[in-house]
């Protein structure tokens, strides 16, 4: 199904110029099929009575929301540069990544205060075989848009895509535990409601906290991969004439927005046009087959 989505709604998949339509796309799948389970176990859990059920509900809504600000994050970051924002707007991939990470501690905090207030307040819970088929119906739906989120997460190295998937497997834990609950619940004739929103509530928490520091790093400004700085390296000294390199300088402003600067030696004793159509030759290399503007400093020594 992934496959078949990404072969309609996307056009040459490996074109970096078509990095915002994969955003688009998963945004416009988890609307759709978030609202879908919003209203199935929203309905079915003011029937049956059961607070985890309609927490779930309402942790699907969020995901709605998520989704919508995923497709309005990547139509901003598609903006070209413009005087106020030279570097382009990719960055706002980050800042978005980052809100759903918040989204995701805010419903765990949510589940968790609902569920502690259920365990001292026992009510019996009305199950029928709809709330069985509609919470494996989410556990399917979810693993299967885990896997599809994490395959273009991947794909365009989006930490806002690669968060709303990592949500989207907390969902398969959300409504796995209580589809859990709720058959225990009904063999030893104890309300078990409140202890499994408790425990979901706990680690859905712990994974939005990892989710914040992955989004924060790169917006405060983390260290360049050493693979990169390696290989940028390699390649400026693969060329013959070029002596040494230093002061190398690497910027990230967003996702396939890399900017480098760094300090080349050549030999003084040859002609500065060769030197520097030598120099020329390394920056369009950079910017045709890496996408990474590069700007070099000539050091004739």
């Amino acid at each position: 199904m992934s496959k078949i989505l990404i072969k309609v709604f996307i056009k040459q998949e490996k074109d970096i110029a078509v990095r915002h339509q994969y955003g688009i796309l998963s945004g416009e799948v988890g609307i759709v099929l978030n609202i879908i389970l919003f209203i199935l176990k929203l309905g079915i859990g003011i029937i049956s009575g059961s607070l985890a059920i309609i927490g779930d509900a309402i942790n699907n809504f969020s995901d709605f929301t998520s989704s919508i600000i995923t497709i309005v994050s990547f139509k901003i970051a598609a903006k070209p540069a413009d005087k106020k924002h030279p570097f382009g707007h990719a960055r706002i991939e980050y800042i978005s990544g980052l809100v759903i990470s918040l989204f995701i501690v805010a419903i765990g905090f949510q589940i968790l205060i609902s569920s502690v207030q259920k365990i001292f307040v026992q009510e019996e819970l009305v199950i029928n075989a709809y709330s069985y088929v509609i919470l494996t119906f989410s556990i399917f739906i979810k693993i299967w848009l885990y896997k599809f989120n994490t395959r273009i997460g991947n794909e365009i190295e989006s930490n806002t895509i690669l968060a709303a998937a990592k949500d989207s497997i907390n969902d398969v834990y959300i409504s796995l535990g209580i589809l859990v609950s709720i058959l225990v619940s009904e063999k030893i004739g104890i309300n078990l409601d409140g202890y499994i929103g408790l425990l979901v509530a706990i680690f859905i928490i712990y994974s939005g906290v990892m989710l914040i520091k992955e989004t924060i790093d790169p917006l405060l400004g983390e260290a360049p991969d050493e693979l990169l700085v390696n290989n940028i390296k390699k390649k400026i000294l693969s060329y013959e004439g070029v002596l040494g390199v230093h002061d190398l300088l690497i910027h990230s402003y967003g996702p396939n927005r890399i900017y480098v600067s760094a300090h080349v030696e050549v030999d003084s004793n040859v002609d500065i046009n060769t030197s520097h159509d030598l120099i020329d030759g390394i920056e369009h290399y950079f910017i045709d087959d890496m996408g990474i503007e590069m700007v070099i400093h000539l050091d004739p020594i």
